[in-house]
């Protein structure tokens, strides 16, 4: 039986409980007579959850923020024992290759917004717009996920934020794409200073 093995970075984002779904094609050699598709297959990104958790820096300046973190190489992290459950890639750390993808959250005075979708970020960084009247910011990464909920043509703002905060999994006890695949967070950042 023949056995094919697919590097864990060449894997596309898996979706947010950490499945990849996967199909391939048979063909005859010739490309012509005929072809099979298999049936679908879903295994488990045990290579690209729990991540070893990154340290970020957010730069304020007076119009933007800037977010830059590491790019983890050891998933599957256990704090209790990084050796018994972690994966580590077999990548560098100067040859990763996972993306990463972005939300903010503002906040003026005391209360925080919902949080939004800002970017996908192929490097180890982001900029950030300030808009006018927000007093702090906080982000988070993610490893590259499928399926990020978007706003709907016609759907009123309330019930896509539901929908995005159910995907997140924030505020939740349960296991959220934030418990899961979190690699940073820069808590709640103070931008009071600069206005």
């Amino acid at each position: 039986m023949a056995e094919i093995r697919i590097p864990v970075e060449k894997l596309p984002p898996p979706d947010k409980n950490g499945d990849h779904a996967f199909q391939f094609r048979i063909i005859s050699v010739d490309k012509n007579q005929w072809s099979a598709w298999s049936q679908l297959y879903v295994i488990k990104s045990i290579g690209q959850y729990r991540p070893l958790e990154s340290n970020v820096t957010a730069i304020v300046a007076t119009d933007e923020v800037t977010i830059t973190w590491d790019t983890p190489t050891i998933y599957n992290y256990n704090s209790a024992s990084i050796t018994s459950a972690s994966i580590a890639h077999n990548h560098s750390q100067n040859f990763k290759q996972h993306s990463t993808d972005v939300f903010v959250q503002w906040g003026s005075g005391s209360a925080m917004g919902n949080f939004e979708y800002h970017e996908r970020a192929e490097d180890d960084s982001t900029s950030i717009l300030i808009p006018a009247s927000s007093a702090s910011v906080r982000v988070i990464g993610v490893v590259a996920l499928k399926d990020i909920p978007r706003i709907y043509t016609f759907e009123a703002a309330s019930a896509y934020q539901i929908r995005l905060d159910d995907y997140l999994g924030v505020s939740a006890s349960t296991q959220g794409i934030y418990d899961l695949f979190k690699v940073f967070d820069t808590e709640v950042v103070s931008l009071t200073w600069y206005n």
